[in-house]
């Protein structure tokens, strides 16, 4: 369902919901003289909740349009008491309302278009909510390269489009590793988002969301879950864009900080319906495996002799050189390959300069198979997703030293 067009458009319009709550609690939060930096470049993707990151890249971006000399633009009359609330109601709803309708019939590629810049931000298709889920989705896609758009837009609706803790889903079905701040692919995959989204300032989106991210607690203690957001806690945030891993105060740094915060989020609206595995989860997982098993390919061929290898173990290791057996993967292969050519000679021998990677791809692909099958006939009540999420590949070092098997 997930792949199907229906389903892709239902994900697609949950994921837009929940971005679009989000942005009416940071409008509920957020002084109005701040709404037209909101809607330039107020994203909901970061490092920290939704909210949070919201309320945090519009004072970035009001904070960038003055040092640039800007002076911010009045979006109400001044006023006091009645009027000034039902003022700042009517800005409100008018900001909320550009929001949606900038929504309508969007794409998850953006469309050249011709006009002013103003124009773009303001067009069907480019609004803040819109450039918005694209973050979302590019981060996803870029920090974990196997996920398609079709597997990202799924994860944003499960996650309420909650960028880590669509992240530990991920990371629970795929048994990936721990997710940190401080991982230079989760940086690259903040700048690609930063880029999908058209950022104005994407360097400085990503180190200012890094330096947040590396305060999460003093950040979420300025921020209340409710009530307006000070003049003086918006001052504090941007004093806190500044703030190296040196300046870190009060037990602030941990690199799993965040992504402990985004857990406790998930627990309050865990959905999940884990019967159902949707077959693009398996063939992304399948590619993921396949690439793990590549690597140990790569080292067992380093391993063997260049001339044993060119002129005698080609056969062997692209007719049997499986990376299952009794060993480790690494020493599988060479065993596998090294028996073959040993049980079954060639009748003649020749020599190659290459090993095509096609074909050796095919043996890799044979491999994963072997190892999801013995897995499923020792637990029989396993899924092929479940067998492959077992992860029987990790890599250990190889211990012996293998031109002594060569010779055998």
């Amino acid at each position: 369902m997930d792949r199907r067009p229906e389903g892709i458009e239902h994900n697609k319009s949950v994921a837009m919901d929940h971005i679009h709550a989000y942005y009416k609690k940071a409008l509920d939060r957020l002084p109005p003289e701040l709404f037209p930096s909101l809607l330039e470049a107020g994203f909901c993707f970061g490092f920290l909740d939704p909210v949070s990151n919201i309320i945090a890249n519009t004072v970035s971006q009001e904070r960038h349009k003055r040092k640039k000399g800007k002076r911010p633009r009045q979006v109400g009359a001044a006023a006091t008491g009645t009027k000034k609330n039902s003022t700042d109601r009517r800005v409100r709803y008018k900001a909320i309302s550009e929001i949606m309708e900038s929504s309508k019939d969007f794409s998850m590629t953006p469309k050249p278009r011709s006009g002013s810049s103003t124009a773009l931000q303001r067009g069907a298709g480019t609004g803040i909510a819109v450039r918005s889920i694209r973050g979302l989705a590019t981060f996803l896609t870029s920090y974990f390269c196997y996920l398609t758009i079709q597997d990202a837009l799924r994860y944003l609706r499960l996650s309420k489009a909650d960028l880590l803790v669509a992240v530990h889903l991920i990371e629970q079905d795929y048994s990936a590793h721990t997710f940190t701040i401080h991982d230079i692919t989760a940086k690259i995959a903040l700048g690609c988002a930063a880029t999908s989204a058209m950022h104005p300032e994407v360097p400085k989106f990503v180190s200012r969301s890094l330096s947040l991210a590396s305060h999460v607690d003093q950040v979420s203690n300025l921020l209340p879950k409710k009530g307006c957001v000070a003049h003086s806690t918006i001052n504090r945030l941007s004093e806190l864009f500044t703030l190296t891993k040196d300046t870190t105060i009060d037990g602030d740094g941990d690199p799993q900080m965040p992504m402990q915060h985004a857990i406790s989020r998930m627990q309050q609206f865990r959905e999940r319906n884990t019967t159902v595995v949707p077959v693009g989860l398996d063939y992304s997982l399948e590619l993921l495996l396949l690439d793990k098993i590549h690597l140990l390919y790569l080292e067992a061929t380093s391993r063997i002799p260049r001339h044993e290898l060119c002129s005698r173990h080609h056969r062997g290791l692209l007719k049997a050189g499986h990376c299952y057996g009794p060993f480790d993967p690494v020493t599988n292969i060479i065993l596998n390959a090294i028996w073959y050519d040993t049980v079954f000679p060639a009748e003649r021998e020749f020599e190659v300069e290459m090993i095509c990677t096609k074909r050796i791809a095919r043996t890799e692909c044979h491999s994963l198979e072997g190892l999801v099958a013995y897995v499923r006939v020792l637990f029989p009540a396993l899924s092929t997703h479940e067998a492959m999420r077992l992860r029987p590949l990790m890599p250990p070092l190889l211990q012996h030293a293998i031109p002594a098997l060569l010779r055998l």
